[in-house]
Formats: C-alpha cells, structure tokens, sequence
C-alpha cells in the first residue's frame, strides 16, 4: 500500500472487471492460508469461511497483509503468502471487496 493510500471496501456492488475473482482468487488463498487456528484460535479461523465474513474484515486484512514486516502466516508450518497473493488480496479490498 503506497504511503497515505487507504484501503476500502465499500457495498458489494458492479465488480470491476480488472478486480481479483473473489470465488477464483482471494477466497482459495484466504481459507487454505489464513485459516489457521495457531494464528486466530478456533473461533477465530471461522472468520474466513464465509464472503460475508471476509468482507467485514476485508480492511484489517489488507492493512494486515500489507503493514505486517514478517511472514505472513507467521506460523512455524512453513505457509506463507505469495508477494503475488498479498497483492491480489489488496487489489480485491481496494476494489471495493466485490462478491465476483
């Protein structure tokens, strides 16, 4: 995220057409790498199972993702996010996080 740029996600709406696929894209990343109860606890993981559930978070993630300065998962598993990964994930949310 360049300095002084924000991150948003507003109502699911039109998709724009260059916006990451949420069901082809974003959605496979976040359950199979940030699913995991080492890093969110139980209840926690949950919170990726669903689009509307990402979508709440959808601004903490990329914040997330893209603030953090280690690996991300940062769990002893060895899963990590792609550069490519982190970046879809952030153009999806400033896509406005649409349900594509």
């Amino acid at each position: 995220l360049a300095p002084g740029k924000t991150v948003s996600a507003s109502p699911a709406g039109p998709a724009d057409p260059l916006a990451p696929s949420f069901s082809k894209q974003i959605f496979p990343i976040l359950k199979t790498k940030c699913n995991a109860d080492e890093c969110h606890g139980v209840k926690g993981a949950a919170q990726f199972l669903t689009y509307d559930a990402i979508r709440l978070k959808a601004k903490k993630i990329a914040k997330r993702i893209v603030d953090y300065n280690g690996p991300m998962p940062p769990l002893q598993s060895g899963i990590r996010l792609t550069v490519e990964e982190k970046l879809a994930i952030k153009q999806w949310v400033e896509a406005g996080a649409p349900k594509n």
